[in-house]
């Protein structure tokens, strides 16, 4: 119950400075609103935070909103599970607030933690939504990812005397000619292979850290970290021009995440169905039902 309400509050105080709109005391309120939903409703109160940032987007500029609102029906339609979607949110905040390399640690966790189809999903979908937001927010170098032809977008300050309908755009702003030319350098940029190999390195992340530490036993599971990060790495390397300082980072990131998680997991798992199966074994007489 604690552990779901920082969460949403944490998130969503990140997720509404993303795109300036909302002054800080509005943010505070909304994140301890949404953090009291999300102490029984964890997965709507991430999707309402998501949408407030959409909100904000629209008003910072529509094309931009746009591309938030389409990573918006993407993230409520591909990722289920409030775990999943914090991890995701969690990759967003690391890339954008924090060290940018640091956005893969989340789908670390989320490896160790998830199904082999369900990290692959968070890993290609932060993968991808970094890159679209990146490239509204006009950085070309986010996370890991590249962004060879960034937008024209420009920071707007927050409204003074702050509405709420501030954000709404007018409709004449959405003519066939304005779109084209927002959109021109998504189009170029969506063209290069280098974008798909980027964001296949973070599905291939998450997959593999499921795969692997299933696998191994003990403590050799947190070499499982490295070696399903090393392939986005390399091409991080390769395609990003990732500085290799801030690689390193990455790694004792992932190392760090993995050890904690594996020393951790036992104060927080309850006990399993197999746990009280190899107690039986222990008696030869039996364990009574």
């Amino acid at each position: 119950m604690l552990a779901s309400f920082a969460t949403v509050v944490v998130l969503t105080v990140f997720l509404l400075l993303l795109f300036p709109f909302y002054p800080l005391s509005i943010v505070m309120v909304l994140a301890l609103v949404l953090g009291i939903v999300g102490i029984a409703l964890p997965g709507l109160a991430l999707l309402l935070s998501v949408l407030l940032s959409v909100l904000g987007a629209m008003y910072q500029n529509p094309f931009v909103g746009l591309v938030f609102l389409a990573v918006l029906v993407l993230f409520s339609s591909l990722i289920s599970g409030w775990f999943d979607m914090a991890m995701v949110l969690a990759g967003w905040v690391l890339a954008f607030f924090v060290t940018p390399t640091l956005a893969i640690l989340p789908t670390v966790l989320s490896g160790y933690h998830d199904s082999k189809e369900d990290a692959l999903k968070v890993g290609a979908f932060t993968g991808l939504s970094i890159f679209l937001l990146s490239w509204a927010r006009s950085i070309s170098q986010a996370g890991l990812m590249l962004v060879p032809s960034p937008s024209s977008y420009v920071p707007k300050p927050i409204p003074d005397p702050w509405q709420f309908q501030a954000f709404l755009p007018n409709a004449d702003i959405f003519s066939p000619e304005k779109l084209s030319g927002f959109y021109a350098p998504l189009v170029s940029s969506v063209g290069d292979y280098r974008i798909y190999a980027l964001i296949v390195g973070w599905a291939i992340a998450g997959f593999l850290i499921a795969f692997l530490a299933k696998k191994w036993k003990g403590y050799l599971v947190v070499a499982a970290s490295v070696v399903g990060i090393l392939p986005l790495l390399v091409l991080s390397f390769v395609f990003a021009q990732t500085p290799p300082l801030q690689i390193g980072v990455a790694l004792v990131g992932a190392v760090v995440v993995s050890f904690g998680y594996k020393s951790l997991q036992p104060l927080v798992s309850a006990p399993t169905l197999p746990t009280f199966v190899s107690l039986e074994k222990l008696v030869t007489t039996g364990i009574p039902q």
